[in-house]
Protein backbone atom coordinates (compact mmCIF):
# COMPACT_ATOMS: atom_id res chain seq x y z
CA UNK A 1 0.00 0.00 0.00
CA UNK A 2 1.15 3.44 -0.74
CA UNK A 3 0.06 4.76 2.54
CA UNK A 4 0.36 2.56 5.17
CA UNK A 5 0.72 5.06 8.17
CA UNK A 6 -2.24 7.09 7.14
CA UNK A 7 -4.09 3.83 6.90
CA UNK A 8 -3.25 3.07 10.32
CA UNK A 9 -4.29 6.29 11.96
CA UNK A 10 -7.51 5.52 9.69
CA UNK A 11 -8.36 2.13 10.82
CA UNK A 12 -7.27 2.95 14.47
CA UNK A 13 -9.91 6.36 14.46
CA UNK A 14 -12.66 3.91 13.06
CA UNK A 15 -11.90 1.60 15.89
CA UNK A 16 -12.16 4.81 18.46
CA UNK A 17 -14.67 6.06 16.72
CA UNK A 18 -16.99 2.97 17.19
CA UNK A 19 -16.11 2.85 20.98
CA UNK A 20 -17.18 6.69 21.85
CA UNK A 21 -20.65 5.53 20.13
CA UNK A 22 -21.17 2.74 22.14
CA UNK A 23 -19.99 4.08 25.19
CA UNK A 24 -22.45 7.44 24.39
CA UNK A 25 -25.19 4.68 22.92
CA UNK A 26 -24.90 3.05 26.95
CA UNK A 27 -25.55 6.56 28.27
CA UNK A 28 -28.32 7.09 25.69
CA UNK A 29 -30.06 3.75 26.59
CA UNK A 30 -30.70 5.09 30.05
CA UNK A 31 -33.17 7.48 28.64
CA UNK A 32 -34.19 6.19 25.53
CA UNK A 33 -35.46 2.40 24.41
CA UNK A 34 -33.64 -0.02 22.09
CA UNK A 35 -36.21 0.38 19.37
CA UNK A 36 -36.09 3.46 19.52
CA UNK A 37 -32.80 4.66 19.59
CA UNK A 38 -32.15 2.47 16.26
CA UNK A 39 -33.93 4.12 14.51
CA UNK A 40 -32.83 7.46 15.56
CA UNK A 41 -29.12 6.27 14.18
CA UNK A 42 -30.52 4.62 11.52
CA UNK A 43 -31.94 7.71 9.86
CA UNK A 44 -29.25 9.23 11.17
CA UNK A 45 -27.07 7.36 8.55
CA UNK A 46 -29.30 7.17 6.17
CA UNK A 47 -28.97 11.12 5.84
CA UNK A 48 -25.89 10.55 5.17
CA UNK A 49 -25.72 7.89 2.36
CA UNK A 50 -28.76 8.22 0.35
CA UNK A 51 -27.33 11.40 -0.71
CA UNK A 52 -24.15 9.60 -1.27
CA UNK A 53 -25.72 6.86 -3.80
CA UNK A 54 -27.26 9.79 -5.36
CA UNK A 55 -24.32 11.51 -6.31
CA UNK A 56 -22.73 8.15 -7.79
CA UNK A 57 -25.77 7.26 -9.77
CA UNK A 58 -25.40 11.26 -11.19
CA UNK A 59 -21.97 9.80 -11.83
CA UNK A 60 -22.63 6.86 -13.51
CA UNK A 61 -22.45 4.32 -10.85
CA UNK A 62 -24.80 1.40 -12.56
CA UNK A 63 -27.47 0.41 -9.76
CA UNK A 64 -29.10 -2.94 -9.85
CA UNK A 65 -31.83 -4.44 -11.46
CA UNK A 66 -34.97 -5.26 -8.88
CA UNK A 67 -35.20 -8.86 -8.35
CA UNK A 68 -34.37 -11.71 -5.80
CA UNK A 69 -30.40 -9.86 -4.83
CA UNK A 70 -33.02 -6.88 -3.48
CA UNK A 71 -34.77 -9.38 -1.69
CA UNK A 72 -32.29 -10.89 0.12
CA UNK A 73 -30.82 -7.22 0.81
CA UNK A 74 -34.02 -6.70 2.39
CA UNK A 75 -34.06 -9.48 4.79
CA UNK A 76 -30.65 -9.22 5.58
CA UNK A 77 -30.97 -5.62 6.43
CA UNK A 78 -34.43 -6.87 9.04
CA UNK A 79 -32.44 -10.07 10.44
CA UNK A 80 -28.95 -7.54 11.15
CA UNK A 81 -30.04 -4.41 11.10
CA UNK A 82 -33.90 -4.20 12.80
CA UNK A 83 -33.60 -7.14 14.86
CA UNK A 84 -29.46 -8.01 15.84
CA UNK A 85 -28.96 -4.08 16.52
CA UNK A 86 -32.15 -3.64 18.82
CA UNK A 87 -30.71 -6.77 20.75
CA UNK A 88 -27.14 -4.93 20.80
CA UNK A 89 -28.70 -1.75 22.52
CA UNK A 90 -31.22 -4.09 24.72
CA UNK A 91 -27.78 -5.82 25.91
CA UNK A 92 -25.80 -3.10 25.73
CA UNK A 93 -28.37 -1.62 28.34
CA UNK A 94 -28.00 -4.89 30.49
CA UNK A 95 -24.01 -5.27 30.53
CA UNK A 96 -22.86 -2.33 30.07
CA UNK A 97 -20.10 -1.14 27.55
CA UNK A 98 -16.97 -3.09 29.08
CA UNK A 99 -18.69 -6.24 29.30
CA UNK A 100 -20.42 -5.82 25.93
CA UNK A 101 -17.51 -5.15 24.44
CA UNK A 102 -16.54 -8.88 25.26
CA UNK A 103 -19.89 -10.29 23.93
CA UNK A 104 -19.12 -8.46 20.63
CA UNK A 105 -15.99 -9.94 19.86
CA UNK A 106 -18.36 -13.58 19.19
CA UNK A 107 -19.17 -11.32 16.03
CA UNK A 108 -15.99 -12.98 14.07
CA UNK A 109 -16.61 -16.44 15.55
CA UNK A 110 -20.01 -16.42 14.12
CA UNK A 111 -19.14 -15.33 11.04
CA UNK A 112 -16.42 -18.79 10.70
CA UNK A 113 -19.22 -20.78 11.18
CA UNK A 114 -21.67 -19.28 9.68
CA UNK A 115 -19.71 -19.07 6.38
CA UNK A 116 -18.66 -23.27 7.18
CA UNK A 117 -22.78 -23.43 6.87
CA UNK A 118 -23.38 -21.90 4.28
CA UNK A 119 -20.57 -21.40 1.82
CA UNK A 120 -18.73 -24.66 2.82
CA UNK A 121 -15.85 -22.63 3.78
CA UNK A 122 -13.27 -24.91 6.37
CA UNK A 123 -12.08 -23.77 9.80
CA UNK A 124 -8.52 -23.63 10.67
CA UNK A 125 -6.90 -24.53 14.41
CA UNK A 126 -6.03 -20.97 14.97
CA UNK A 127 -9.18 -19.89 14.39
CA UNK A 128 -10.90 -22.79 16.05
CA UNK A 129 -8.48 -21.56 18.77
CA UNK A 130 -9.37 -18.23 18.44
CA UNK A 131 -13.36 -19.12 18.95
CA UNK A 132 -12.54 -20.96 21.92
CA UNK A 133 -10.74 -18.02 23.65
CA UNK A 134 -13.45 -15.72 23.13
CA UNK A 135 -16.37 -17.91 24.33
CA UNK A 136 -14.13 -18.28 27.55
CA UNK A 137 -13.78 -14.80 27.74
CA UNK A 138 -17.52 -14.13 27.44
CA UNK A 139 -17.99 -17.21 30.41
CA UNK A 140 -15.33 -15.09 32.50
CA UNK A 141 -17.16 -12.22 32.13
CA UNK A 142 -20.53 -13.81 33.21
CA UNK A 143 -19.09 -14.38 36.72
CA UNK A 144 -18.34 -10.79 37.57
CA UNK A 145 -20.24 -8.29 39.34
CA UNK A 146 -23.21 -7.05 37.85
CA UNK A 147 -22.82 -3.44 36.54
CA UNK A 148 -24.43 -0.82 38.99
CA UNK A 149 -28.67 -1.33 39.40
CA UNK A 150 -28.11 -4.39 37.07
CA UNK A 151 -29.45 -7.69 39.05
CA UNK A 152 -27.28 -10.97 37.88
CA UNK A 153 -30.15 -11.83 35.79
CA UNK A 154 -29.92 -9.02 33.79
CA UNK A 155 -26.28 -9.97 33.34
CA UNK A 156 -27.13 -13.49 32.31
CA UNK A 157 -30.24 -12.20 30.11
CA UNK A 158 -27.57 -9.27 28.80
CA UNK A 159 -25.20 -12.17 27.13
CA UNK A 160 -27.82 -14.14 25.64
CA UNK A 161 -29.34 -11.01 23.78
CA UNK A 162 -25.81 -9.87 23.10
CA UNK A 163 -24.52 -13.48 21.52
CA UNK A 164 -27.66 -13.94 19.49
CA UNK A 165 -27.57 -10.06 18.07
CA UNK A 166 -24.01 -11.58 16.98
CA UNK A 167 -25.03 -14.76 15.23
CA UNK A 168 -28.24 -12.79 13.71
CA UNK A 169 -25.56 -10.46 11.93
CA UNK A 170 -23.02 -12.81 11.06
CA UNK A 171 -26.18 -14.56 9.24
CA UNK A 172 -27.86 -11.63 7.71
CA UNK A 173 -24.17 -10.71 6.11
CA UNK A 174 -23.49 -14.30 5.14
CA UNK A 175 -26.34 -14.56 3.05
CA UNK A 176 -25.80 -11.53 1.25
CA UNK A 177 -22.16 -12.43 0.54
CA UNK A 178 -22.28 -12.67 -3.69
CA UNK A 179 -24.15 -9.19 -3.77
CA UNK A 180 -21.18 -7.55 -1.82
CA UNK A 181 -18.62 -8.80 -4.27
CA UNK A 182 -20.48 -7.46 -6.99
CA UNK A 183 -21.79 -4.16 -6.13
CA UNK A 184 -20.46 -1.15 -4.02
CA UNK A 185 -20.26 -0.91 -0.15
CA UNK A 186 -22.26 2.38 -0.20
CA UNK A 187 -25.23 0.91 -2.04
CA UNK A 188 -25.30 -2.66 -0.39
CA UNK A 189 -25.11 -0.30 2.71
CA UNK A 190 -27.87 2.06 2.27
CA UNK A 191 -29.77 -0.67 0.66
CA UNK A 192 -29.43 -2.70 3.97
CA UNK A 193 -30.26 0.35 5.78
CA UNK A 194 -33.08 1.53 4.22
CA UNK A 195 -34.90 -2.21 4.83
CA UNK A 196 -34.13 -2.25 8.66
CA UNK A 197 -35.36 0.98 9.29
CA UNK A 198 -38.70 0.55 7.29
CA UNK A 199 -39.20 -2.66 9.11
CA UNK A 200 -38.48 -1.20 12.47
CA UNK A 201 -41.96 1.35 11.74
CA UNK A 202 -44.29 -1.13 12.28
CA UNK A 203 -42.37 -3.24 15.30
CA UNK A 204 -42.47 0.16 16.94
CA UNK A 205 -46.21 0.89 16.40
CA UNK A 206 -47.12 -2.93 17.75
CA UNK A 207 -44.89 -2.36 20.75
CA UNK A 208 -46.96 0.66 21.19
CA UNK A 209 -43.85 2.88 21.42
CA UNK A 210 -44.57 6.10 18.69
CA UNK A 211 -44.92 8.10 21.77
CA UNK A 212 -41.61 7.06 23.34
CA UNK A 213 -39.76 7.14 20.00
CA UNK A 214 -41.02 10.32 18.55
CA UNK A 215 -40.20 12.73 21.76
CA UNK A 216 -36.63 11.03 20.40
CA UNK A 217 -36.81 12.50 17.15
CA UNK A 218 -37.93 16.14 18.73
CA UNK A 219 -34.93 18.42 19.21
CA UNK A 220 -34.30 18.19 23.17
CA UNK A 221 -31.87 17.50 25.85
CA UNK A 222 -31.77 13.73 24.48
CA UNK A 223 -29.80 15.16 21.35
CA UNK A 224 -27.36 16.42 23.45
CA UNK A 225 -26.07 12.55 23.89
CA UNK A 226 -28.03 10.79 21.12
CA UNK A 227 -26.71 13.06 17.72
CA UNK A 228 -22.89 12.35 18.64
CA UNK A 229 -23.61 8.41 19.88
CA UNK A 230 -25.23 8.27 16.33
CA UNK A 231 -22.68 10.52 14.07
CA UNK A 232 -19.85 8.56 16.00
CA UNK A 233 -20.73 5.01 15.88
CA UNK A 234 -22.41 5.63 12.59
CA UNK A 235 -21.12 8.05 9.89
CA UNK A 236 -17.71 8.20 11.46
CA UNK A 237 -16.73 4.58 12.56
CA UNK A 238 -18.14 3.50 8.54
CA UNK A 239 -16.40 6.32 6.91
CA UNK A 240 -12.71 5.81 8.60
CA UNK A 241 -13.44 2.28 7.95
CA UNK A 242 -13.64 2.44 4.23
CA UNK A 243 -10.71 4.72 4.17
CA UNK A 244 -8.60 2.10 6.11
CA UNK A 245 -9.41 -0.27 3.56
CA UNK A 246 -8.78 1.71 1.23
CA UNK A 247 -5.28 1.92 2.01
CA UNK A 248 -4.04 -1.33 3.94
CA UNK A 249 -4.28 -5.07 3.54
CA UNK A 250 -7.86 -5.96 5.01
CA UNK A 251 -6.20 -8.30 7.72
CA UNK A 252 -4.21 -5.04 8.86
CA UNK A 253 -6.92 -3.30 8.83
CA UNK A 254 -8.85 -6.06 10.81
CA UNK A 255 -7.02 -6.23 13.73
CA UNK A 256 -6.28 -2.68 14.35
CA UNK A 257 -10.47 -2.33 14.34
CA UNK A 258 -10.27 -4.67 16.87
CA UNK A 259 -8.73 -2.47 19.02
CA UNK A 260 -12.27 -1.19 19.75
CA UNK A 261 -12.68 -3.78 22.31
CA UNK A 262 -10.09 -2.09 24.56
CA UNK A 263 -11.17 1.55 23.89
CA UNK A 264 -14.83 0.77 24.77
CA UNK A 265 -13.03 -0.59 28.00
CA UNK A 266 -11.38 2.26 28.72
CA UNK A 267 -14.06 4.94 27.24
CA UNK A 268 -16.09 2.99 29.66
CA UNK A 269 -14.16 3.37 32.88
CA UNK A 270 -13.60 6.92 32.01
CA UNK A 271 -16.89 7.98 30.62
CA UNK A 272 -19.81 5.94 32.47
CA UNK A 273 -17.24 5.12 35.43
CA UNK A 274 -18.17 1.48 34.85
CA UNK A 275 -15.59 -0.56 37.05
CA UNK A 276 -12.48 -2.06 36.64
CA UNK A 277 -11.61 -5.42 38.33
CA UNK A 278 -9.16 -7.96 37.44
CA UNK A 279 -11.24 -10.32 36.21
CA UNK A 280 -13.74 -7.69 33.80
CA UNK A 281 -9.54 -7.19 32.69
CA UNK A 282 -8.67 -10.61 31.68
CA UNK A 283 -12.17 -10.93 29.72
CA UNK A 284 -11.58 -8.34 27.42
CA UNK A 285 -8.30 -8.95 26.86
CA UNK A 286 -8.69 -12.62 26.20
CA UNK A 287 -11.42 -11.67 23.84
CA UNK A 288 -9.59 -9.10 22.49
CA UNK A 289 -6.59 -12.42 21.26
CA UNK A 290 -9.43 -14.74 20.44
CA UNK A 291 -10.74 -11.98 17.68
CA UNK A 292 -7.47 -11.66 16.66
CA UNK A 293 -7.01 -15.25 16.27
CA UNK A 294 -10.05 -15.70 14.37
CA UNK A 295 -9.19 -12.74 11.93
CA UNK A 296 -5.61 -13.67 11.02
CA UNK A 297 -6.28 -17.28 11.38
CA UNK A 298 -6.54 -17.49 7.53
CA UNK A 299 -9.74 -19.41 5.90
CA UNK A 300 -9.06 -22.68 3.55
CA UNK A 301 -11.55 -22.37 1.04
CA UNK A 302 -13.46 -25.48 -0.59
CA UNK A 303 -12.61 -27.21 -3.58
CA UNK A 304 -15.33 -25.19 -5.22
CA UNK A 305 -14.16 -21.91 -3.97
CA UNK A 306 -11.69 -19.23 -4.95
CA UNK A 307 -9.77 -17.18 -2.59
CA UNK A 308 -11.93 -14.42 -3.41
CA UNK A 309 -14.69 -15.99 -1.80
CA UNK A 310 -12.86 -15.20 1.77
CA UNK A 311 -15.22 -13.60 3.81
CA UNK A 312 -14.46 -14.48 7.18
CA UNK A 313 -10.68 -13.30 7.20
CA UNK A 314 -11.13 -9.89 7.73
CA UNK A 315 -13.78 -8.48 10.22
CA UNK A 316 -14.31 -5.14 12.78
CA UNK A 317 -16.52 -5.35 15.40
CA UNK A 318 -18.52 -2.37 13.67
CA UNK A 319 -19.85 -4.33 11.29
CA UNK A 320 -23.56 -4.15 12.91
CA UNK A 321 -23.16 -0.53 11.21
CA UNK A 322 -23.71 -3.04 8.42
CA UNK A 323 -20.35 -3.30 6.84
CA UNK A 324 -18.54 -6.21 7.05
CA UNK A 325 -14.78 -6.42 6.05
CA UNK A 326 -13.95 -8.42 2.91
CA UNK A 327 -10.52 -9.78 1.80
CA UNK A 328 -10.37 -7.39 -0.70
CA UNK A 329 -9.73 -3.58 -1.37
CA UNK A 330 -13.14 -1.46 -1.00
CA UNK A 331 -13.26 1.79 -2.36
CA UNK A 332 -15.98 4.12 -2.08
CA UNK A 333 -17.17 4.74 -5.63
CA UNK A 334 -16.52 1.11 -6.96
CA UNK A 335 -17.13 -2.46 -6.30
CA UNK A 336 -14.51 -5.04 -3.81
CA UNK A 337 -11.68 -5.65 -6.41
CA UNK A 338 -9.33 -8.42 -5.99
CA UNK A 339 -6.62 -7.86 -2.78
CA UNK A 340 -3.57 -6.30 -3.32
CA UNK A 341 -0.99 -8.15 -2.35
CA UNK A 342 2.30 -6.52 -0.39
CA UNK A 343 5.56 -6.83 -2.39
Amino acid sequence: MDHPLTGDLFAVGAAFFWALGVVLFKRCGETIPPLSLNLFKNTLALIFFIPAVVVMAMLGQKIPAPGWSWVWLALSGIVGITVADTLFFSALNRLGAGLNAVVDCLYAPSMIVCAMVVLGETLTTTQLIGGTVVVSAIAIGSITRPVAGRSRRDLITGIGLGSLGMVLMAVSIVKIKPMMTRETVIWVTTGRLVAGTVFLLPVIALKGEWARTARVFRPSSLWKIALPASFSGTVLAMGFWVAGLTLLDVSRSAILNQLSTIFIFILAAIVLRERVTVRRAIAVVLAFAGAVLVLTGGVKPSADQTASTDLTSGTCSFTRCSMPAFKVICDMGQPPQAPIKRT
